[in-house]
């Protein structure tokens, strides 16, 4: 019990978390291979661990290095470059390679949608479009609709006021939400009253008092 509270512990020393990184509990280790505070030469040793769990761990830690998040990015476990594809600190290189393989799965896809370290480009690959989208397909704009790295012109495209689809009052919603979201496509959410919830209270008020003074004028 209290080696597993030292190896999820980021106060723990580097010394203890590199003995711990070496014990035969696959969950321990695991643990350790979490933790930001594991000195580097131990997540290294780690890379090369038998357990799934183990490289589940080190794949999700922030302070992974851009070379071993690249190299897990490889790795034959879905379950693992799926947390690479999630890992704010995966580099871009390594992102767009998820990206643009023709191997990933949805599951990759959806994770590396929802990372605001994705570039605007590589988000903007992912979105789908068109009237036969699947409920996979729709995940996937979501989550570019709610990342606020994607660029204002897939923010656009993702809107659409008709709502023949209740998964596209998801992305609708997901885009009032998101302060990347263009001007007027917001303009044109908050004239949908079921939005303005979306919008902070000044950005609301302000809203409100153009409309006002337009049906003045």
């Amino acid at each position: 019990m209290f080696d597993a509270r030292a190896a999820k512990n980021p106060q723990t020393t580097p010394g203890r978390l590199a003995r711990l990184a070496r014990s035969a509990s696959p969950e321990l280790r695991a643990l350790v291979a979490l933790n930001p505070s594991t000195p580097a030469e131990a997540l290294r040793a780690l890379s090369t661990d038998s357990s799934t769990e183990v490289l589940v761990g080190l794949a999700r830690n922030p302070s992974c290095t851009p070379l071993l998040l690249e190299e897990l990015s490889r790795s034959k476990h879905e379950a693992v470059r799926v947390s690479v594809a999630e890992n704010q600190a995966t580099p871009l290189h390594a992102l767009t390679e998820i990206a643009g393989s023709h191997k990933a799965s949805a599951s990759e896809r959806l994770a590396l949608a929802g990372n605001p370290s994705a570039s605007a480009s590589v988000l903007s690959s992912l979105c789908r479009w068109g009237r036969s989208l699947t409920h996979a397909d729709w995940q996937l704009n979501l989550a570019v609709a709610s990342n606020p790295n994607a660029s204002e012109m897939t923010l656009r495209s993702l809107f659409n006021k008709d709502e023949k689809s209740p998964s596209q009052a998801g992305v609708n919603a997901a885009l009032a939400a998101n302060s990347a979201t263009p001007l007027e496509t917001r303009g044109q959410l908050f004239s949908m009253a079921k939005y303005r919830r979306g919008f902070s209270d000044s950005e609301a008020s302000a809203r409100a008092r153009t409309r006002s003074t337009a049906a003045r004028t």
